[in-house]
């Protein structure tokens, strides 16, 4: 990991803001958003813990391209969920992760990428929560990752939100967070879930590959193109 990310994701880890909304959730007896029962729940926050003695993180940033997503609440950038899945995939096709499946001091990295995948919200939450604001935490650490990208690359990063509300609280936020280039939107990926043709006979591969194309097409309207 780029020197600089390690100590900001231990200041994530360790956050204890008081009278943060969205924390203690991994401690919860059910995961609502997964309708995990508690037998498989105990399982899941145990196979993918936070804040225990191994990190996990899905999409390690390798300081390549100033490309960076902000989906609503954790998708992979500080905690794994097995959703993740389909917006690795697209990614992959993209040309922006590699596979990594490796140790790294105390962090087990899933992919390298290219572009870096990060949250708005820092913690969990819960799926039907409605977000009203953001912690003034998550506001900080945001901006200190998105400064580390402009450091690196020596270029204004390029911010690509996932889905609506996270755009909605990115432009509300924006000046705060010191975003000087057009903010894209791209659909909340879940949207490519479930197993055979969908409702308009798309595979989960064509789904896949429609989203990988959305992901390209929203960079490059905001000024970062992908070959």
């Amino acid at each position: 990991m780029i020197e600089g990310f390690y100590d900001l994701q231990n200041e994530v880890m360790n956050c204890n803001f008081v009278g943060c909304p969205y924390r203690g959730s991994w401690d919860s007896e059910k995961l609502s958003e997964h309708s995990l029962s508690n037998k498989w729940c105990w399982w899941f926050k145990n196979k993918f813990p936070c804040g225990k003695d191994v990190y996990y993180i899905l999409f390690r940033y390798t300081g390549e391209l100033n490309g960076v997503i902000v989906a609503l609440r954790p998708t992979g950038a500080w905690i794994i969920d097995t959703a993740n899945i389909y917006l690795a995939n697209a990614l992959k096709r993209l040309g922006l992760v590699e596979e990594r499946f490796a140790m790294e001091k105390d962090t087990f990295v899933y992919y390298d990428s290219r572009i870096l995948v990060t949250d708005l919200i820092k913690c969990k939450g819960k799926a039907e929560e409605k977000i009203r604001d953001v912690p003034k935490p998550c506001l900080e650490f945001l901006k200190k990752e998105l400064e580390l990208v402009k450091k690196i690359t020596g270029k204004e990063p390029v911010v690509i939100a996932m889905g609506g509300e996270s755009e909605r609280l990115l432009k509300k936020h924006r000046s705060a967070l010191g975003i000087k280039n057009p903010i894209q939107r791209i659909p909340f990926h879940s949207y490519v879930y479930g197993r055979g043709r969908n409702e308009f006979g798309e595979t989960a591969e064509e789904r896949i590959n429609k989203y990988a194309e959305e992901i390209k097409s929203a960079f490059s309207k905001a000024g970062l193109p992908i070959p």
